[in-house]
C-alpha cells in the first residue's frame, strides 16, 4: 500500500509542474462553460419576476375605460398612458411588446348593448403579446359581468347614465377584497424527469464530464505510454514494486487528478456562474469519484491497444469528443431523438450527465443516482480489467 501512495504522489508532483496543465484542467473549460452558458440560456439558476411593459392609448376618457386602466395595471406589468401615435412607434420599434387601445365610445356601446372593440397592438407573435391579449380578455370578462349586474339592475326603470355608472361600480366592487369564491391552490408533487437543463445549468456539468474524462483519459494513456517508451516502468519494476503496485499507483494518480479538476470547475461552476449543484455534496463527490474512475479505466485500457502517444492522443481525443456528444455533454440529451437517448446509456458520459442533472436540476439525492455511480462503476471495472490484462510494459 505503501509503495502504490508513493507511485501515485509522484505523479500528481510532476503533473503540478506543467504549466500547460493548469490550461487545461481549469482555466480553458471555465471559459468555455461561460461563453457556451451564455449562449444558450441563463446564466443562473434563479429567475427575476417579469414586469411586462404595456402602454394604453385612452380614446374614451370614461368611467370604464378608466376601471379598465386600473385593472390592467398590477404588480406584474408597468402601464404608461400614451397617444396612439406614440403606442405604434413604440410598438414598431419593439420598444414595447404591445399595447392597448380603449376606442372612443366605449362605455356609451356597453352601456346601449352595442359590440365592443378593443385593439391591441403587438410586435410579433412572441410570449409577451399573448399575455397581454390574455390579461384584456379577463378583465373583459369582468367588465362584462359588471355591465350585465347593471342592465339588470335597471330593468322596469328608465335608463340613467348615473344609475347606469352607480350600479356598474358596486359590481366592480364585488370583485374585491376578494372573488366572492375562494379558490384554494394545492400543490402536488410531480416528476421533475422532464426538466430540461439551460445554460450554465447543462455547460456547467456538460463540461466537467467532458473535461474530466479528457484529462484522465488523455494524459493518462499518454503518460503511460511515454514512461513505457523511455524505460521509466522498467527501471520503477526493478525497485521492490510490482507490477500491480505499479499500475494501481498510476491509476490512482490519474483518478484523483480528474477528481482535483472536477472538484474545482463545480467550485467555479457553484460561485462563479450560479450554478446549483444541490445540496448534497457526498452524492456530487461520490459521483466525481465514480466518473473518474470510469475515465481512468478507460485510458489504462486505451494505453494497451496504442503504441504510440500521438495514437493515444488522438484516439483519446476523438472518445471523448464522441462519448460527450452522445452522452449530453454537449446539449440536453433530453431534445436528442428517443434513439439517440438509448445510445446515450452506452457511454460513461451519459450516465455522469444523468446523474449531474438530476442532482443540479431536479434536486436528486444520493437514492436517486445510485444507478449512475452503479454504471460508473461497472465501466471503469470492465476498462480497467481489460487495460491491465492487455497492457505491455516493454514495447
Amino acid at each position: 500500500m505503501k509503495n502504490i501512495i508513493w507511485i501515485s504522489l509522484n505523479h500528481l508532483k510532476l503533473l503540478s509542474k506543467d504549466k500547460t496543465a493548469y490550461l487545461l484542467l481549469l482555466a480553458l473549460p471555465l471559459a468555455l462553460t461561460l461563453i457556451t452558458g451564455m449562449a444558450f440560456g441563463e446564466s443562473g439558476s434563479s429567475k427575476e419576476a417579469y414586469i411586462l411593459p404595456l402602454a394604453i392609448v385612452d380614446q374614451d376618457n370614461s368611467d370604464v375605460s378608466e376601471y379598465l386602466i386600473q385593472a390592467l395595471t398590477t404588480e406584474n406589468t408597468r402601464v404608461q398612458l400614451i397617444e396612439e401615435d406614440s403606442a405604434r412607434e413604440l410598438v414598431k420599434n419593439k420598444e414595447i411588446p404591445a399595447a392597448v387601445i380603449i376606442t372612443y365610445g366605449f362605455q356609451k356601446d356597453l352601456q346601449e348593448g352595442r359590440p365592443v372593440e378593443i385593439t391591441v397592438l403587438q410586435a410579433d407573435l412572441q410570449e409577451s403579446p399573448r399575455i397581454v391579449e390574455q390579461l384584456v380578455n379577463n378583465q373583459l370578462f369582468r367588465l362584462k359581468a359588471n355591465t350585465a349586474a347593471a342592465e339588470i339592475g335597471q330593468i322596469g326603470q328608465d335608463f340613467s347614465p348615473e344609475r347606469w355608472i352607480y350600479l356598474f361600480e358596486q359590481a366592480a366592487d364585488k370583485w374585491h377584497p376578494s372573488p366572492a369564491v375562494h379558490v384554494h391552490m394545492e400543490n402536488i408533487s410531480v416528476s421533475r424527469d422532464s426538466d430540461i437543463p439551460l445554460g450554465n445549468q447543462q455547460s456547467s456539468p456538460g463540461y466537467v464530464v467532458m473535461f474530466g474524462m479528457m484529462t484522465v483519459i488523455v494524459s493518462g494513456s499518454t503518460t503511460l505510454l511515454e514512461e513505457r517508451r523511455n524505460g521509466t516502468l522498467t527501471r520503477l519494476l526493478s525497485a521492490p514494486v510490482n507490477r500491480f503496485q505499479l499500475l494501481t499507483g498510476k491509476m490512482l494518480g490519474f483518478m484523483v487528478s480528474g477528481i482535483f479538476q472536477m472538484i474545482l470547475m463545480i467550485t467555479a461552476g457553484q460561485f462563479i456562474f450560479g450554478v446549483n449543484w444541490g445540496q448534497n455534496l457526498p452524492a456530487v463527490i461520490l459521483l466525481v469519484a465514480a466518473l473518474s474512475f470510469a475515465s481512468t479505466g478507460f485510458g489504462m485500457m486505451l494505453a494497451s491497444l496504442c503504441r504510440t502517444q500521438s495514437q493515444a492522443e488522438s484516439l483519446g481525443v476523438l472518445s471523448v469528443i464522441i462519448m460527450s456528444m452522445l452522452g449530453g455533454a454537449w446539449w440536453p440529451v433530453e431534445i436528442l431523438p428517443s434513439y439517440m437517448q438509448i445510445l446515450s446509456r452506452l457511454v460513461p458520459s451519459g450516465w455522469a450527465m444523468q446523474g449531474f442533472i438530476d442532482l443540479t436540476l431536479r434536486g436528486a439525492d444520493l437514492g436517486h443516482i445510485a444507478i449512475p455511480l452503479l454504471a460508473l462503476t461497472g465501466f471503469g471495472t470492465a476498462f480497467l480489467t481489460m487495460g491491465a490484462s492487455a497492457f505491455r510494459f516493454q514495447k
